[in-house]
């Protein structure tokens, strides 16, 4: 998965020291969530060069970027799976920002943001979207033959179609190779957290056809079949329960992304726990990019309800 992103000449360093380093900026993690809650500016003090979605992407970025250029070549190769996953989100921010005129905008992201410079020099093109995606879609094709099959989601559904079709093959693609067991457990989370909300959304909108699933996680694929299928939701429930290891309330399910992301955090920090050398990093770049996700939702939910804010954080 290397080949989607930029690898830096310098050496860097081993798990065992890069987590030393990682450790003295834990302090720098949010954890009083309530607090910022209670403020009517919710991104006030924090170091963003300015209070908007890009601005907390691009803090993240520039933490992720710091500790891209720690690692050693080895170490990049085991985290490349998941460093490519969180880029491909940069990647459509930037489209979506080419397409509304903030061109300048989506080249302040790429600034921080470790995708390879071929795709960076597609991204920067001044050229409208679709002759972008003309250009970046073989591009991506190159490296796997199902990413060809972007074009069609993108002329189908337009970025959003994109968006979700890029991350499942993302995911699938990887899924089908071999990964340290650490980024192995998180990738197919994913996957069975991402099938289980696509279900979701089709009853909920009630859609007949079944969504397509995301190959490689650890549901079977009989069991999403006959979950997609049952039209009361409890075969879901019973997956949705099953994953996040609890039982599960109709409240539950209608906040269903927050659920699923909560129990995948719990396994990230125990696995944060129990691996010596990449666990603890794993848990710390996830810890991060929690953080940006939630501080997304107060910068969005200031004129929200707290209780509906709340419901959506992650903590």
């Amino acid at each position: 998965m290397s080949e989607f992103l930029f690898m830096p000449e310098q050496r860097g360093y081993p798990a065992d020291y890069l987590r030393g380093r990682i450790s003295s900026r834990k302090g720098g993690l949010i954890t009083d969530w309530e607090r910022l809650l209670a403020t009517t500016d919710p991104l006030q003090g924090l170091a963003l060069e300015e209070h908007s979605d890009e601005g907390i992407w691009r803090r993240l970025l520039a933490e992720y970027a710091w500790i891209w250029r720690q690692m050693e070549p080895k170490l990049r190769q085991v985290f490349a799976p998941y460093f490519t996953l969180l880029e491909f989100q940069t990647l459509v921010k930037v489209l979506r920002l080419n397409q509304a005129g903030g061109s300048e905008r989506g080249a302040q992201l790429l600034e921080q943001s470790q995708l390879n410079p071929a795709i960076k020099a597609h991204l920067l093109s001044e050229a409208g979207v679709e002759t972008v995606m003309a250009g970046l879609v073989p591009l991506l094709g190159a490296i796997d033959r199902r990413f060809y099959r972007l074009e069609e989601a993108f002329r189908e559904e337009g970025l959003s179609g994109f968006e979700l079709r890029l991350a499942g093959l993302c995911l699938e693609y990887r899924a089908e190779r071999k990964m340290h067991p650490v980024i192995e457990t998180f990738f197919r989370l994913s996957i069975d957290h991402r099938n289980l909300l696509a279900i979701a959304k089709h009853q909920r909108w009630g859609v007949d056809t079944a969504p397509a699933m995301i190959r490689g996680g650890h549901l079977s694929p009989s069991r999403l079949e006959n979950a997609a299928k049952g039209g009361d939701g409890g075969a879901l429930a019973e997956l949705v329960r099953q994953t996040a290891g609890r039982e599960v309330s109709k409240e539950d399910m209608e906040q269903l992304e927050p659920l699923l992301l909560a129990a995948l955090t719990k396994e990230v920090r125990r696995m944060g726990r129990c691996d010596d050398e990449i666990g603890p990093i794993l848990d710390y770049l996830w810890h991060r990019f929690m953080e940006a996700r939630n501080l997304g939702i107060l910068f969005h939910g200031t004129r929200l309800d707290r209780d509906t804010v709340r419901a959506e954080l992650v903590q």
